[in-house]
């Protein structure tokens, strides 16, 4: 059972000048002792709270209309903290807000859709890729069995929304031949794309209706990816 109702959030109202302006200033004071109990309160009225009713209008299109689109809009939301263990940058906080639209049962580094604000360079895309070795043999698989049907998506998708990219390998994968007719896809070790926001849809209540078309373009990537690796 839901732990929650996207009805209970008010409609997206558009993300602030404030909001984005405490991006910027957190760039420049990226210090604990800077992210005081008053600016906490910026943080989280200025831009969480957009983002979960963000997050909630796309899920309760997504449930109207019988799409895969899962968000939850508290737990769809990274975190703005950074791990530092293993990392030799120590500054504490990311300098963006990032969230997901998850599709179906998929989990925050799975497969779906992401948006992502930062005042140098907003961006919403989706596809797969945090893909562990498990799930690439699997993608491969289906790859090699209809290469096909992912090239009709591609084409789609990069004719409605952008290039479909990724890191790939330099070599055939293990057990395919380099002569392989889908090698180029089979090197594949991710799968995605994005588009570029501006500050003006970031900032409008319509950034819904946008990222609602969006992540309709990229509707068949993601629910080919989740079919291939689950």
């Amino acid at each position: 059972m839901e732990e929650f109702s996207y009805h209970e959030y008010p409609p997206f109202p558009g993300f602030s000048e404030k909001g984005m302006k405490f991006l910027s200033q957190l760039k420049k004071n990226n210090r604990r002792e800077w992210l005081t109990d008053e600016r906490k309160e910026v943080l989280n009225n200025e831009l969480f709270f957009p983002m979960r009713s963000l997050l909630a209008e796309l899920g309760k299109r997504s449930q109207e209309k019988g799409m895969q689109w899962n968000p939850d809009p508290k737990k769809s939301i990274f975190r703005i903290y950074r791990d530092t263990r293993f990392s030799k940058d120590k500054k504490p906080f990311k300098t963006n807000i990032g969230a997901v639209l998850p599709f179906a049962d998929e989990q925050k580094k799975g497969i779906g859709c992401y948006i992502h604000l930062d005042p140098e360079g907003s961006f919403f895309g989706g596809g797969g890729y945090f893909l562990t070795g498990d799930e690439l043999k699997k993608m491969r698989s289906a790859i090699d069995a209809d290469p096909k049907k992912l090239r009709s998506i591609i084409k789609s998708v990069e004719k409605k929304f952008g290039e479909v990219k990724g890191e790939q390998l330099k070599r055939a994968p293990t057990g395919y031949d380099p002569d392989h007719p889908a090698i180029d896809l089979l090197r594949f070790k991710q799968l995605w794309t994005m588009r570029s926001l501006s500050n003006e849809e970031i900032k409008s209540p319509k950034l819904v209706n946008e990222l609602w078309k969006q992540s309709m373009q990229l509707h068949d990537l993601c629910s080919w990816l989740h079919t291939a690796v689950r």
